[in-house]
């Protein structure tokens, strides 16, 4: 994602530049949830395999990424 110089745009760009960041934030969040919901679920499954908890542990460590570059972005425009 381009990051937006805030200084040489107009109200309405920060504004919708503000919204993206808060938008992309809050579909980070569900995302992060939705993977450590995951990995819950293939801990408490008995006959998952160490391949689809590396996986599901892999896929949470992505969109805890994700959130923490979407927070740092959403807290930069606004």
């Amino acid at each position: 994602m381009e990051l937006i110089n805030i200084s040489k745009t107009s109200k309405s760009e920060r504004e919708a530049a503000r919204n993206l960041a808060e938008q992309r934030w809050a579909i980070a969040h569900d995302v992060k949830r939705n993977a450590a919901d995951r990995l819950a679920r293939v801990q408490a499954d008995p006959d998952s395999t160490p391949a689809e908890i590396t996986a599901a542990t892999e896929a949470l460590s992505e969109a805890t990424s994700l959130y923490r570059s979407a927070q740092a972005a959403a807290r930069q425009a606004g």
